[in-house]
């Protein structure tokens, strides 16, 4: 959090931070959400994930303005996202593609490997790029063969949240 509230001071975005105790009730954090969602000076709202155990995920997802959610958890964002309409796009899976425009100026016909089936970047993600026309394939820790299909990439998205996972000597030569 200090590092997206550092980001957006950077470029000029206003950020108020409101730390709950882990002891928060789902009804309270339902509250502050509502709130956040009725003061008409509050453009986007971003709850850090993961809740704790006594809060339902998907609850405080769902409670939160569709046109405020800033990472496009809310399932009216992902249902347009999935749908390829318009909408509030997760802000990390929007840097991936992006950050991959710049690398390779053309992502058409691209294979994309996605390591990681995240709500907040594996699965965007694949949407993403599927909209670049990219085929996409989408893995995870359980994924038999890995390696192989790592190998296969011409995109390599690394996003299963455990260093060092994804090895190097599983790259295309190429891509190295």
């Amino acid at each position: 959090m200090r590092n997206k509230r550092k980001a957006c001071a950077e470029v000029g975005i206003q950020t108020m931070q409101e730390i709950l105790p882990a002891s928060t009730s789902e009804a309270e954090l339902l509250a502050a959400v509502a709130a956040l969602n009725r003061d008409a000076s509050v453009h986007g709202i971003l709850v850090q994930f993961p809740v704790p155990p006594q809060i339902a995920a998907a609850r405080v997802m769902a409670a939160i303005a569709p046109q405020k959610d800033v990472d496009g958890l809310h399932p009216l964002n992902q249902a347009r996202l999935v749908m390829g309409e318009p909408g509030l796009r997760p802000c990390t899976p929007q840097a991936c593609v992006l950050l991959a425009q710049e690398a390779e100026a053309q992502l058409r016909g691209l294979h994309a490997v996605i390591v990681g089936r995240s709500l907040l970047v594996g699965k965007p993600l694949a949407h993403l790029l599927l909209e670049q026309d990219c085929t996409v394939s989408v893995a995870h820790s359980r994924t038999r063969n890995l390696p192989a299909l790592v190998g296969s990439a011409d995109l390599l998205v690394a996003a299963c949240g455990r260093a060092a996972f994804v090895r190097g000597a599983w790259l295309k030569p190429e891509r190295l």
